[in-house]
């Protein structure tokens, strides 16, 4: 069965959990739908609120295959009282927070932060050029009184600084930003506690396309591999997403109900994904690529962040390359198989069953019974040969092809 080793390269991070319940104005992300828009400045209108290590700038707008930095000019904003709003980066997760300018001489200025203390109330004017807004910071930032809450952008002079400004300042179009939707294709759906959407997610690399995403880690070997399948009722190779917040996901694998972590174990030069137990510590990011491939990324505990790569064993490691990814080791589709209406359903109808290199490992504590085509019962820790077995769990029989 020919095999494909995962590793996991650089990558990006993931954002705030928000609420379902309120009511949002149409620009807003909810817990389940994820808008991503750029910030086109009204003063300089051909420039995007971009984030840029702890500091924003209004910058040009990123070329299509300037992959980083089309991601630091996309935002997420989230509330959970539709009152006060969180600005979320695509980039790496940070939020937009107010603070002291190391750069630039202590200025009172917007800055970015891992979880911003700061969230901002907004005006809204709708027009011509779409949904208009301007930010007021609930909070002062630590050098001054209360006035400096208004973002407002500079000039050339300061390289198109993003800084604060009091309220009298703050009415010109150098305080105001256009929204404009950056991404269109919300990804796979994300599954909720009474449905699950299930899909198979299959390799887009050139050459690769039948190669999908399987758990085989009850093997002997115990870790992820890319696997040929072509048995449309192979459960191991589908994968459920749950949300996590704006942008962020979960991956559970339906027959073993195992989570696929960003954590990783090192085997010879590759880094290969492991199976974790905490929802919040398995959290990845899929970022569009075209509208139907994407890149697959977490940030481990070891700080590191990586992209989901597949790379045939023996290959060099390979390194992502933004205007190569469509197509790449990188690239991925998530193909849907089935959505099922109730959790108990599910849990009944998907197997539990793993059959890999002619052994047969079963989820859970449940045990299985093996038969031949002609009934005749085969010991549970045989090494099956070629053929078409009966497996038996918990009652419940299916046939099975051992290759």
């Amino acid at each position: 069965m020919k095999k494909i080793l995962l590793m996991i390269v650089a990558l990006l991070s993931g954002m705030q959990m928000m609420a379902d319940d309120v009511v949002l104005p149409r620009f807003a992300s909810s817990g389940t739908t994820h808008k991503w828009y750029y910030m086109r400045s009204l003063k300089f209108p051909d420039r995007m609120l971009t984030a840029r290590e702890a500091d924003l700038y209004n910058e040009e707008k990123a070329a299509a295959d300037n992959y980083d930095d089309c991601q630091r000019q996309m935002w997420c904003i989230t509330s959970e009282d539709g009152v006060n709003f969180t600005f979320v980066n695509k980039y790496d997760g940070r939020q937009i927070d107010v603070g002291l300018s190391k750069r630039w001489s202590n200025w009172e200025s917007l800055q970015m932060a891992d979880v911003a203390q700061a969230k901002f109330s907004l005006e809204v004017r709708s027009g011509e050029s779409g949904d208009t807004i301007r930010l007021v910071s609930d909070r002062p930032a630590p050098g001054g009184g209360d006035i400096f809450r208004y973002p407002a952008g500079t000039d050339a002079t300061y390289n198109y600084y993003v800084w604060l400004v009091r309220e009298a300042y703050s009415h010109d179009d150098a305080s105001f930003f256009i929204l404009e939707p950056a991404l269109t294709d919300e990804g796979p759906e994300m599954s909720g506690s009474e449905t699950r959407t299930y899909y198979r997610i299959m390799s887009a690399r050139s050459g690769s396309e039948d190669m999908a995403l399987k758990d085989n880690t009850a093997a002997s070997d115990a870790v992820y591999k890319f696997i040929t399948t072509k048995d449309a009722t192979d459960h191991t190779s589908e994968w459920y997403f749950s949300s996590a917040g704006s942008g962020r996901t979960v991956l559970r694998n339906r027959a073993t109900g195992n989570i696929l972590s960003p954590a990783v174990d090192v085997v010879d030069e590759y880094n290969v994904p492991t199976v974790g137990s905490d929802d919040a510590a398995a959290v990845w990011v899929l970022n569009a690529i075209t509208s139907d491939e994407y890149t697959i990324g977490g940030t481990a505990g070891d700080g590191v962040t990586r992209y989901l790569s597949n790379t045939l064993l023996g290959e060099p490691q390979m390194q992502p390359v933004a205007a190569e990814l469509s197509g790449s080791a990188f690239a991925w589709k998530f193909v849907k198989t089935e959505m099922v209406n109730s959790i108990e359903n599910a849990r009944e109808t998907a197997p539990i069953v793993t059959v890999t290199d002619g052994r047969v490992s079963v989820s859970g504590n449940a045990k299985a019974e093996i038969y031949t085509v002609d009934g005749v019962k085969i010991p549970y820790d045989t090494v099956l040969k070629s053929g078409i077995y009966i497996i038996c769990v918990n009652g419940k029989s299916q046939k099975i092809t051992v290759k």
